[in-house]
């Protein structure tokens, strides 16, 4: 059973506990190992001469290090083919769309102990630390969707510590020059015990404040702070942001002009990801588009190249997997089946009648249709009442 309190430190209310008046000291200069005004500092009881003398006047100046903070770090993208390492990433969709729970169950595979991999990229290494900053979202509501969704490699201790940014805090930082995320990464770094290396980052525009998320200006200058913040702590961030609102039938046709806001979100970005409801054609098969609100379409833009589309589907958690195009040969009459049972909710009845209606939509048989619920009352799946005459079915909960 999962343990709530195991878990607490993971989750930080962000602004308690912060000496902003240290944090500042600290941010002026980091790496003073005294302070002269301190006059309990041992240091301050010496020759300052003693201290700094000064150097020979035939002594040339000291070359400028030019290079940057990052040069000898790691250079493995983060998910090979799909995230470079140290890169901003987006994923654009409309709310309600399942971006957090695609974002959610993708990082749970990334996390893997075996086999690790983002939306079918795979990973030449196990997956580097994670953390979470929410800026629009409850964290126990996100907490409560891990659980849900099964999410057991993000319930690992310290494996994804989530932490609040509160836009009415935005206000606080700027006497003290601080970047939106220095105090969450702060505060997941105490919690997870390293630094992390992938950074999921839900509701990223709103870090801007200030209603700019429209000013080309403004959101290029926000776009290059991000892309140093992630330069300086070697981390890859990925966003979750939002398509603008427009009425029945309009569109964009660029994933690009989809994201909310000025194009420099997209134009400062490395790889986008789009996830929308998915539309059968009008010729697909009956089922198809009774089943179409399980799918979601999710189209990949990497830079210079677009990948083109993949297809996933809500499963009984709610968790989003990846899973062929419904219009596909590939699913045959159980795989159709299936949809047809996930549409129902727990412990919903079958009929008879709706076994023939069923038969009737697919355009199979009655007989197929038996054989595929005896097969489901042997998994557990679906539950038989009353005799083999007059039974009845119900749709088993899944615990």
């Amino acid at each position: 059973m999962f343990d709530d309190e195991r878990y607490d430190e993971q989750f930080l209310d962000l602004g308690d506990s912060i000496d902003y008046a240290h944090t500042q000291d600290l941010l002026e200069d980091p790496f003073s190992p005294v302070n002269p005004a301190d006059p309990a500092d041992p240091a301050d009881l010496a020759d300052p001469a003693d201290l700094n003398p000064p150097p020979p006047a035939s002594s040339p100046a000291p070359p400028l290090d030019l290079a940057p903070t990052h040069a000898l770090r790691s250079t493995l993208a983060t998910v090979p083919g799909l995230f470079p390492r140290r890169s901003i990433n987006l994923i654009v969709g409309d709310s309600k769309m399942g971006r957090l729970r695609l974002a959610l169950s993708q990082l749970n595979n990334y996390a893997a102990p075996t086999d690790p991999q983002f939306l079918d990229y795979p990973l030449r290494r196990p997956g580097e630390q994670l953390g979470c900053v929410l800026c629009g979202r409850d964290r126990d509501n996100i907490w409560g969707r891990v659980r849900e969704m099964e999410l057991d490699n993000l319930t690992r201790p310290r494996a994804f510590p989530i932490v609040r940014w509160y836009p009415s805090r935005a206000q606080e930082n700027e006497p003290f020059h601080h970047f939106a995320l220095d105090l969450p990464y702060q505060q997941i770094t105490k919690a997870a015990g390293q630094p992390p290396r992938f950074l999921l980052v839900e509701g990223l525009q709103l870090l801007m404040g200030n209603n700019k998320q429209n000013q080309q200006q403004a959101v290029a200058i926000f776009m290059d702070q991000l892309q140093e913040f992630a330069n300086q702590h070697d981390c890859t961030i990925l966003g979750l942001v939002n398509m603008p609102k427009l009425k029945r039938g309009e569109g964009y046709e660029s994933l690009a002009q989809r994201v909310a806001g000025s194009f420099q979100w997209a134009e400062g970005a490395s790889t986008l990801i789009g996830i929308e409801r998915f539309q059968p054609s009008r010729s697909a098969d009956p089922s198809v588009h009774a089943v179409a609100r399980l799918y979601r379409k999710i189209s990949l833009v990497l830079p210079g190249e677009d990948v083109g589309d993949l297809y996933a589907r809500f499963d009984l958690s709610g968790t989003l997997r990846l899973a062929a195009k419904p219009e596909t040969p590939s699913m045959d009459s159980g795989d159709r089946l299936d949809c047809m049972l996930d549409l129902l909710d727990p412990d919903s009845l079958i009929e008879p009648a709706d076994l023939q209606e069923w038969a009737e939509q697919l355009e199979i048989t009655v007989r197929t249709v038996r054989r595929w619920v005896t097969a489901k009352i042997e998994s557990g799946e679906i539950v038989k009442e009353g005799s083999t005459k007059g039974a009845r079915y119900r749709k088993a909960r899944v615990n």
